[in-house]
């Protein structure tokens, strides 16, 4: 039994679409929501429609797992729903080797990560920094999920492992093209504030 929502929010994007209803329930004791229920639709209206097309809702939960990432999110598709669990700003993870395109994501977004006797560290230097992370590794990925499972033609079923590999291409393209996105907007702006001076 989740526990009760904290804020319920029926958001639209910049363009006056609406977007899937966003549920957020209080974090884990310790942690926080990196992309809470006030920013995350900011974040999602620079995904591209299709990516939301016919997804209902997205859950901000409290982590289950004492460990973390253990799933850092996770796509119900029986729901069609994201459920999005809260993070530390610092975790360990003892015995456990995470891939190294993993740890390369969170050192690239500024996590600071250490290596020592079999245990992994990740600490960020703060939820904005975690923010960036969670936002371009881990919601796209499951919103490419979402995005496979809306759109999927009549190929068959993948198996488990093609599947996420399949939604780490989606989401890495879908995160490089939001990227481009926003780039070009501040170029956009920047050059709009040239001509007004």
């Amino acid at each position: 039994m989740q526990p009760e929502a904290l804020a319920t929010r029926a958001a639209e994007r910049r363009d006056g679409k609406y977007l899937p209803r966003i549920v957020q329930r209080r974090p884990r004791r310790g942690d926080v929501h990196p992309l809470p229920s006030d920013l995350l639709p900011r974040f999602l209206s620079w995904v591209p429609l299709s990516y939301l097309h016919k997804l209902r809702r997205i859950e901000l939960r409290p982590r289950v797992s004492e460990h973390v990432g253990r799933p850092f999110a996770l796509y119900d598709r029986s729901e069609r729903m994201v459920i999005l669990y809260s993070l530390p700003l610092r975790w360990s993870w003892p015995g456990l080797k995470p891939s190294n395109g993993l740890l390369r994501g969170m050192r690239r977004a500024g996590a600071t990560i250490s290596v020592e006797a079999g245990t992994v560290t990740v600490a960020w230097p703060s939820v904005r920094r975690l923010a960036l992370w969670f936002g371009g590794e881990v919601v796209v990925h499951e919103l490419s999920h979402h995005f496979r499972r809306a759109f999927r033609t009549r190929r068959g079923q993948h198996g488990f492992e093609t599947e996420e590999i399949m939604a780490c291409v989606y989401g890495d393209r879908l995160w490089r093209g939001m990227r481009r996105d926003m780039r070009e907007q501040r170029m956009l702006a920047a050059r709009e504030a040239d001509k007004a001076r």
